[in-house]
């Protein structure tokens, strides 16, 4: 199964995305961030995918929460935590509605980033860590309000975040959960959770922290059958096409990728984003 994010068409409305997508001959698509709040949104739509035959699954930012802010399920922020608590359940719930059998968020920050500083060539502003062993307890804490209020029908996956060098540059340390083999192991002997497993932020954080991508890469794939897919150079994550990147290509070429389910994150044209499409399905097949 390969979905296309919804972030990858940049507009306010999703149902501007959805129409675009629909046009284009995809109808497997994860509902993530980057559109506005709509009024009757949850109605709307699931009358809109029953419509259009749509398979969903929804992810981090959706639906979109009132006013922006960064989730951070292993904040000790009670304010934050709440928030994002909060925003999880409203995912789960519309994820009944919709049918969908998976929700997906980022593993927890040991600092609480602002809205305006996540995201492509964004550092972090430089702040006191939370104590990791504490976060990590307060992120086990959140998973398992999360797997209660799922149920047994929708599967809950935890994301690695991506640690660019320049916020790791300027911390000298990481400020994330979950962004290499490393940091898995950890959190795995800690808590019970699912990785959702994105490669482009595994070989960003793998050439900052100087690990073999190659390795923890194929150890990971082994881990999930929840994969995120985009090219990048690297250094960030960018969110490019998967034709350029040899690395990631290569990787999916060694791997028997049977049974998975992909979604491509791909900010670029269309055409880009089927191009990417069609190669993965012929290395599944």
């Amino acid at each position: 199964m390969i979905y296309i994010s919804s972030s990858c068409i940049k507009n306010n409305n999703i149902f501007n995305v959805l129409d675009y997508l629909l046009k284009n001959g995809i109808k497997n698509i994860e509902l993530s961030g980057g559109t506005k709040k709509y009024k009757n949104l949850e109605k709307k739509l699931v009358n809109y995918v029953i419509k259009n035959k749509i398979k969903v699954r929804l992810h981090n930012y959706f639906p979109p929460p009132e006013i922006d802010f960064v989730i951070n399920i292993a904040s000790l922020n009670t304010e934050i935590y709440e928030k994002s608590i909060n925003q999880c359940i409203k995912a789960i719930n519309l994820s009944k509605k919709l049918g969908a059998s998976a929700y997906s968020i980022h593993a927890g920050f040991l600092i609480d980033p602002g809205v305006k500083e996540i995201g492509l060539g964004k550092i972090l502003k430089k702040r006191l860590f939370y104590n990791e062993d504490e976060s990590i307890e307060k992120m086990k804490k959140s998973l398992n309000i999360l797997k209660s209020e799922a149920g047994k029908k929708i599967k809950i996956y935890i994301e690695n975040n991506v640690l660019s060098y320049s916020n790791f540059a300027k911390y000298k340390s990481n400020p994330m959960l979950l962004c290499d083999l490393k940091s898995y192991k950890r959190l795995k002997r800690k808590i019970d959770f699912n990785i959702l497993l994105d490669l482009a932020h595994l070989k960003v954080s793998c050439n900052t922290l100087k690990r073999n991508f190659r390795e923890e890469s194929s150890y990971l794939l082994d881990q999930t059958d929840y994969i995120h897919l985009s090219g990048n150079d690297g250094k960030e994550d960018s969110n490019k096409s998967l034709k350029n990147d040899k690395e990631i290509k290569n990787i999916l070429i060694s791997k028997n990728l049977k049974g998975k389910t992909f979604t491509l994150e791909i900010y670029e044209n269309i055409k880009e984003i089927l191009n990417s499409q069609n190669f993965l399905k012929e290395i599944i097949k």
